[in-house]
């Protein structure tokens, strides 16, 4: 979060940054006396220089044809310079510069690092008096909610108290829910008595909200000195409690993802709903880790951060169009295929969409049997499908040989290769 907070200052500051550093360069210094010096020594040579040009000009003739022509070609260049001189390419050189000099030079600012050095992992007990008030958000909530209770010497105690009644009527709560979706989603599943639509758009976003707020609630209980008072113990068994039924809740809302994917196919945001699943165990995890090891919030905030990243970066490396295409259409004999979906695909799929025409067909016409196909023609998905094979070709013939790549290589090649064969 810091580290975010420093690109957005770099960003702000890179242009004047870039600047000061040009103007700090170890450059040997000229003095003006020394350059002075210099325009005088070269004044005379050039005037004479000009002088003699003038006069053989006037009295040689091949030398005067000879100098017209060099003239000519010196006032073409700097007349037809623009001709040849690309903006895009020089708008295009400055974004670049600008993007590396925000990433590579370090602004003098340094706001955000010092704010960090403020934190720490650990979580500090501070002993407070009773009249002395914390100013944080967290409580303040607590509070305006608690009251008196929140503040003097039974502070603690009252917080303590009201904290493991709420765990437990949560727990209670989540023990009903998490014993139905095991009954009905784990053991008993059954695609044919239930709604797979509503379970999976409505029920899981829902869910992962249930799941990102319970930790939300352990935040606020284990903010501060709770955390060192000696009869925690069961608060922290209530919450290790929460964090385990929440771990149950995110197996149930990842069976109701992976019955979907079973019966429907693999699309954008079903993979999405594991990548949400994956961040929201990351984060029950180090709730857990922050409450048995007392850590600071913002060791929550750092860890969870570089668990965003990571994800993300191992995210980028695969390709995801291709497996969605690829994993379907193995399966095809199981799901529905979304044809309507599938050629839509990028063009990485498009060699795989070609090969299989005969297979989108005929699931187009299983989806129109059940009247479920939202376009008004039978085989204008094939249209779209050569429509978009034809821009993807029309766009790599204006690509150069600087915007290569093994990917577009291949399927460049795959309908390079169909289109000789067909001939």
């Amino acid at each position: 979060w810091f580290a975010t907070g420093s690109i957005f200052q770099n960003i702000i500051f890179a242009v004047p940054g870039f600047v000061d550093a040009m103007g700090k360069r170890k450059t040997k210094k000229v003095s003006n006396r020394k350059f002075s010096r210099l325009l005088r020594v070269a004044f005379f040579p050039l005037f004479l220089l000009i002088l003699f040009f003038i006069i053989y000009s006037s009295a040689n003739s091949v030398f005067s044809s000879m100098s017209s022509r060099l003239l000519t070609r010196i006032e073409n260049f700097f007349g037809n310079f623009f001709d040849f001189f690309s903006w895009y390419r020089l708008l295009f050189f400055l974004l670049g510069l600008f993007i590396t000099t925000f990433l590579l030079l370090r602004s003098k600012l340094n706001y955000f690092s010092e704010k960090e050095k403020s934190y720490s992992n650990e979580l500090l007990r501070v002993r407070k008096s009773s009249s002395q008030s914390a100013k944080d958000f967290l409580h303040d909530l607590i509070t305006g909610i608690l009251g008196k209770f929140a503040n003097g010497m039974m502070a603690l105690k009252n917080i303590n108290t009201i904290g493991f009644i709420s765990l437990l009527l949560l727990n209670v709560l989540l023990i009903i829910v998490n014993s139905i979706d095991i009954s009905y989603i784990w053991f008993g599943f059954n695609a044919k008595e239930v709604n797979l639509y509503e379970i999976i758009h409505e029920g899981t976003e829902l869910l992962i909200v249930s799941i990102v707020m319970a930790m939300m609630v352990l935040l606020i209980f284990f903010k501060g000195n709770l955390n060192f008072y000696q009869k925690n113990k069961w608060i922290k068994r209530a919450a290790y409690l929460w964090i385990i039924q929440n771990m149950i809740l995110v197996i149930s809302v990842f069976l109701r993802d992976y019955h979907y994917i079973n019966q429907t196919g693999l699309a954008y945001k079903r993979i999405g709903v594991l990548f949400y699943l994956v961040l929201v165990l990351i984060g029950l995890i180090t709730v857990f880790w922050k409450i048995f090891k007392r850590k600071s919030t913002y060791y929550l905030m750092r860890v969870n951060a570089w668990a965003v990243i990571i994800l993300l970066i191992l995210s980028s490396t695969v390709n995801w169009d291709e497996q969605i295409a690829n994993y379907n259409l193995n399966h095809q004999n199981e799901i529905v295929m979304p044809v309507d979906f599938m050629v839509t695909l990028s063009g990485k799929a498009l060699p795989l969409l070609d090969n299989h025409k005969e297979d989108l067909k005929k699931h187009q016409s299983i989806i129109k049997e059940k009247g479920q196909w939202k376009y008004n023609c039978d085989d204008c998905f094939l249209e779209i499908l050569e429509g978009n094979i034809n821009q993807y070709r029309e766009d790599n013939k204006n690509y150069s040989w600087l915007s290569w790549n093994r990917a577009d290589a291949f399927i460049s090649n795959y309908f390079n290769t169909k289109n000789n064969n067909s001939k």
